[in-house]
């Protein structure tokens, strides 16, 4: 037997898992249940794998973020450890030091993280949608899944796509993500997905 079978039919028993999720009856209450519960998850260690596409250029990065409630430190790579930045990120401003032990600071991580790599990553406002939050006080355009979990919002000019969540405990969290610029022509080629391997909750 070759290993396609197998892999085949590991593939339609996955599927299947997915697919038994129960549908729940009310899906607005159970998305305000839910929400309680990820705006009660403030501390956490999350790492993952990036794959950053824009124009002819990609990128494929390790990610280990850290939130600490509220200092947060984030830390990109790429294979074997190269091209490494860490940006810690406190109520003065965001710090970012690479590969070569230079440091930069700027008012926030998203312009620092721009200016340094040109990587435009909307990173305050995946502060939330990492958990699978709109950010408050912010225009939104959501639709939610059979289970009353965000399945697309649109806000602030992107749109994410929470193509898979993973039960971590008593709360169910993004295990796969995608970023698209939405009605925009800035940037609008960029494509960022995010898998994220490990969550530990810490508060």
């Amino acid at each position: 037997m070759t290993l396609r079978a197998p892999l085949a039919l590991l593939l339609v028993l996955l599927s299947a898992c997915q697919a038994t999720l129960p549908v729940v009856d009310d899906q607005q209450q159970a998305w305000q249940q839910h929400r309680q519960k990820l705006q009660a998850l403030t501390q956490w260690d999350l790492r993952g794998r990036v794959a950053l596409t824009m124009d002819r250029d990609a990128w494929q990065l390790n990610l280990r973020w850290q939130n600490h409630d509220p200092g947060q430190q984030i830390d990109l790579s790429g294979p074997f450890g190269a091209g490494a930045v860490r940006i810690t990120i406190a109520d003065d401003g965001a710090r970012l030091v690479d590969a070569e032990q230079n440091v930069y600071v700027a008012a926030n991580a998203q312009q620092l993280l721009w200016q340094t790599t040109g990587w435009a990553l909307p990173l305050e406002n995946m502060l939330y949608w990492l958990r699978g939050l709109p950010v408050p006080g912010k225009d939104k355009i959501i639709t939610l899944n059979g289970q009353g979990r965000i399945k697309t919002l649109q806000q602030d000019g992107w749109l994410l796509n929470v193509l898979e969540y993973a039960e971590q405990g008593d709360i169910w969290l993004p295990h796969s993500i995608e970023l698209k610029r939405s009605g925009s022509p800035v940037d609008s080629n960029l494509h960022v997905r995010l898998v994220i391997s490990q969550w530990v909750k810490r508060g």
